[in-house]
């Protein structure tokens, strides 16, 4: 899944996320339950990378990885691919696109009572 953010000083980001799950049951009974809803996930995703401003594509990467897994449980691994176009240098070195890639697993969290 990709998508093209555009910020407000006219930065295009590229977003392209992996995103891991069992949809063997969304399969089989053609149930959008059973699965990621794309249209709320693609909102969400544009919600928390447009709102929150960060210095590093790196640091971008791994908050919206986390939010991602913490918002959608079903998720057993996600994978972040964010990419500036025509990134500037302060030594005036001009490149196409400048990427960044973070896989990060879901956290199991087991909480035993007696």
């Amino acid at each position: 899944m990709g998508c093209t953010i555009q910020e407000e000083n006219g930065q295009n980001f590229i977003l392209n996320i992996t995103l891991g799950l069992n949809f063997n049951q969304a399969a089989k009974f053609d149930n959008l339950n059973c699965t990621i809803n794309y249209d709320k996930f693609c909102k969400f995703v544009e919600l928390v990378f447009v709102k929150f401003r960060f210095k590093l594509l790196e640091s971008a990467a791994k908050f919206l990885t986390e939010q991602i897994l913490l918002k959608f449980d079903k998720l057993k691994f996600v994978v972040v691919e964010i990419s500036k176009e025509r990134a500037v240098f302060k030594s005036n070195c001009v490149v196409k696109y400048v990427k960044v890639k973070l896989i990060e697993r879901s956290k199991f969290v087991c909480l035993v009572m007696k």
